[in-house]
């Protein structure tokens, strides 16, 4: 297994990629900086090789690029996150994102 860190632009979260037996994308940056990010990822692996999307909390800085990232995978990884976090995040909640001026991802 390898483990690769795309740093974080302004406000963004790093990003982590895992290659091994299940390609893992920890955590998303805040959207803001998703086509930067994918090139990245797909400068280490074939984006829809990644099987899993793991969210760590549901800070806006590290959840807001999930969707533009599960679309790169074409819907195949699966998003994973402690029980708490999903459930703010479909209530559509977040400690960061209103003062960025972002939407939390749902």
């Amino acid at each position: 297994m390898d483990i690769f860190t795309i740093p974080g632009l302004d406000y963004d979260s790093n990003v982590y990629v895992i290659v091994g037996e299940n390609p893992t994308i920890i955590d998303t940056g805040t959207g803001f900086h998703s086509r930067m990010i994918l090139k990245e990822i797909q400068k280490i692996i074939d984006i829809k090789k990644i099987r899993q999307i793991l969210l760590t909390h549901e800070h806006y800085d590290h959840v807001g690029g999930v969707q533009d990232i599960l679309q790169a995978t074409g819907d195949a990884a699966q998003v994973l996150a402690h029980r708490d976090v999903v459930s703010k995040l479909k209530e559509g909640k977040s400690t960061f994102a209103e003062m960025l001026g972002g939407v939390v991802p749902r």
